[in-house]
C-alpha cells in the first residue's frame, strides 16, 4: 500500500432498518509498475498501513473513470507484512 487517506465518515441509506453510519478510507496499492485505487471499510482501515504488503480479494468496480479495488462484506485483506515491522528488523 503506497498510500492510505484518513478515515471519514459516510452515511447509508440502502441498509434495512434505517441508515448507518460507517468509515471508509481511500489508498492505492501498487503491483509493479501498475496502481489500482483501494476503498477500505471500517475495520480494515485499521488492519492496513503505507508500506504493507496486503493480498486482497475485493472487486474491482469503475467510479468516475477511474477502477477502484472495492473490499466490501464478501472481501478480504491478508496483511503479509507490516512496514512497522519491517524497520524494527
Amino acid at each position: 500500500m503506497i498510500e492510505k487517506r484518513p478515515p471519514r465518515i459516510v452515511e447509508s441509506s440502502f441498509d434495512l432498518g434505517g441508515r448507518k453510519t460507517y468509515r471508509l478510507s481511500e489508498g492505492v496499492l501498487r503491483d509493479g509498475e501498475d496502481e489500482i485505487g483501494i476503498v477500505l471499510w471500517n475495520e480494515m482501515i485499521d488492519k492496513v498501513d503505507v508500506g504493507d504488503k496486503i493480498r486482497v480479494k475485493g472487486t474491482i468496480k469503475k467510479f468516475k473513470g477511474k477502477y477502484l479495488l472495492q473490499v466490501g462484506r464478501g472481501g478480504r485483506i491478508e496483511v503479509l507484512n507490516h512496514e512497522k515491522e519491517n524497520h524494527e528488523k
